[in-house]
């Protein structure tokens, strides 16, 4: 399988993960958010209910619901994983610290990066621990992920 956006599970297999239907073509890596129906139906499959699509707009950082572990053209399963540890990218931001708390970039068009969280604004949209760090955007860190 070719990994071209350095995702990567690092040693802790995640637990939490579920399947929902892509809402448009999602690589393997990619944050994404929920997008699912409003209301679940009594029959059927779940994850024809739930649905997800990429975190790529400038807000999309307070909606995360994990990172795909597959790749997933749209209205294919795509498997969302809540907690593992994953090496992403560091955004524009360009700075991830070694034991701070992470959110997704607040950028459009980067959804596979992660920069530090600012303690004040973006306390509710902690996805992760950084077990890694990075100065420079577009470097890679190693993060503890926990949606």
């Amino acid at each position: 399988m070719t990994n071209e956006t350095g995702y990567l599970t690092v040693d802790i297999e995640p637990t939490r993960v579920f399947t929902a239907l892509a809402g448009e073509d999602i690589t393997q890596g990619m944050i994404v958010k929920s997008t699912g129906s409003t209301e679940l139906s009594r029959t059927g499959e779940l994850a024809e209910d739930l649905g997800v699509s990429i975190c790529d707009n400038t807000n999309d950082y307070k909606l995360v619901s994990g990172i795909a572990l597959n790749t997933a053209a749209s209205g294919e399963p795509v498997a969302v994983a809540q907690d593992g540890a994953y090496r992403l990218q560091v955004g524009t931001a360009g700075t991830v610290t070694v034991g701070n708390k992470v959110v997704a970039s607040n950028t459009a068009e980067e959804p596979y990066s992660v920069e530090d969280a600012d303690a004040s604004a973006d306390e509710l949209y902690v996805i992760g621990t950084a077990l890694s760090g990075a100065n420079a955007a577009d470097e890679y860190v190693v993060i503890s992920l926990n949606v």
